[in-house]
């Protein structure tokens, strides 16, 4: 195996909620913990509906972010696309189901929400999943719980495999 670090993968599996309520806290939580990161999402309205998500979702808290239309878009710790950009040198990179899902290289850490309600959005994931375990990606999979969390259920990690 190479000594070369590799981008670790996570995969998000809505079951409870849609894209608009789920996101915002998974970026809540990734930005409160001091990462930077790049929210790639399907096309402008969605871009614009995440916007709007993030400043309506939790009235206790402030998420900054910007987009492509921010004066200096290198500055923002949270940054909404629909394109395949970092601007600020983000290393997590947070893509909704509708965009190419490509292990980008230059991110530590890349996260995949998908709904649960579509079946070829399922298989798209498992197919991910089976080519990017059999690559030696360390693997995360996180299904959305009852209360709108996220609970661990499987990890593969080809450096602790047997």
């Amino acid at each position: 195996m190479s000594s070369e670090p590799k981008t670790d993968i996570r995969f998000y599996h809505l079951t409870r909620q849609p894209l608009q309520q789920a996101l915002p806290s998974l970026v809540e939580k990734i930005h409160g913990i001091g990462h930077r990161l790049v929210v790639r999402l399907p096309d402008k309205a969605a871009v614009k509906a995440m916007n709007e998500a993030l400043w309506t979702h939790n009235p206790k808290s402030f998420i900054p972010h910007g987009g492509p239309q921010d004066p200096a878009p290198e500055r923002q710790p949270v940054y909404l696309t629909d394109e395949n950009v970092n601007p600020g040198g983000a290393k997590v990179l947070l893509q909704a189901e509708g965009t190419d899902w490509d292990a980008p290289q230059d991110f530590e850490i890349f996260c995949l929400m998908f709904s649960g309600h579509r079946e070829d959005i399922v298989q798209a994931a498992r197919a991910k999943w089976k080519l990017w375990k059999d690559a030696g990606y360390t693997l995360s999979y996180y299904q959305q719980n009852e209360r709108g969390g996220w609970d661990l259920k499987q990890r593969q990690d080809p450096e602790n495999s047997a």
